[in-house]
């Protein structure tokens, strides 16, 4: 590993590099963007997994924290969504600095949204755009990360002292809403809450490759991603789409090493093991 900071507009933001082994040739490098809030803690190890693998086989990968996330600068009440497409700019020149080979990027959950947000923004910059079980649509995001706190009130009370709509409404006035320990700001509540990846426009010569946690061997994707999967197969964009079976780490308090997964990412993008 290689941690380092790197400037950006809002301050200076963590990001972790794993470089391709050394008896492996460059074959390409990748930024990964981690999910948002405690999904990040408890998926980082299975991040870190990935990018190991990926150095096995000649792809550099740097994992960003973006501002107000990780060990980057900032509190999460100061994050933005504009700040964050910053950071993963300021993210890509330091890889591109690195040397010629393709860039690809691309994330988990969130972090997901967020590149293809940016892939969207340079559609030919990059080289491949990597999607592991995206947020599709932001609006239902956004209420279930509100539920944490609905849950946590009624854990400590006995009874919600206020539910979902009422959060939402008071985000809508302005004000920060405290969720599971993360100061939510309003501006980053109304961007999270307009993401609907499926209008996102990618160039066709971009591949994307969309991984899927499902419960069974022989379960397909999710009615939402098959929809967004066709759509794009419509558009001419090559999208090599595959369901696996594990557990999804980031909805579990206990930690889960997710090896099937981990593997299927690593084949997904030109990976031997």
């Amino acid at each position: 590993m290689q941690p380092r900071y790197l400037s950006s507009t809002a301050g200076r933001i963590f990001a972790n590099y794993f470089p391709p082994a050394p008896e492996a040739p460059v074959r390409s490098r990748l930024l990964f963007i981690p999910p948002f809030a405690e999904e990040l803690n408890r998926s980082r190890h299975v991040i870190a997994a990935f990018a190991r693998g990926c150095a096995r086989n000649g792809i550099g990968v740097m994992i960003l924290d973006p501002y107000g996330t990780g060990d980057s600068e900032g509190n999460f009440a100061d994050a933005r969504w504009n700040i964050w497409k910053d950071d993963v700019g300021a993210a890509i020149t330091a890889l591109s600095q690195m040397g010629d080979e393709p860039i690809a990027i691309g994330g988990l959950r969130l972090g997901a949204s967020l590149a293809a947000d940016v892939a969207a923004d340079h559609p030919s910059r990059f080289s491949r755009l990597v999607l592991w079980q995206p947020v599709t649509t932001g609006q239902n995001y956004l209420k279930q990360f509100l539920r944490i706190r609905f849950a946590a009130d009624l854990a400590e009370g006995g009874a919600a002292t206020q539910g979902t709509k009422k959060l939402m409404e008071e985000l809508e006035a302005g004000k920060i809403v405290e969720v599971g320990g993360y100061d939510l700001a309003p501006a980053l509540a109304k961007s999270i809450g307009g993401i609907k990846l499926g209008p996102l426009g990618l160039a066709a010569k971009t591949p994307v490759t969309w991984l899927e946690v499902v419960a069974r061997e022989d379960a397909s994707l999710s009615p939402a991603a098959s929809r967004i999967v066709k759509d794009w197969d419509a558009a001419g964009i090559e999208v090599n789409a595959r369901p696996v079976k594990d557990e999804a780490v980031w909805l579990l308090p206990a930690r889960v090493e997710m090896a099937a997964f981990v593997r299927a990412a690593v084949e997904s993008i030109g990976g031997g093991r």
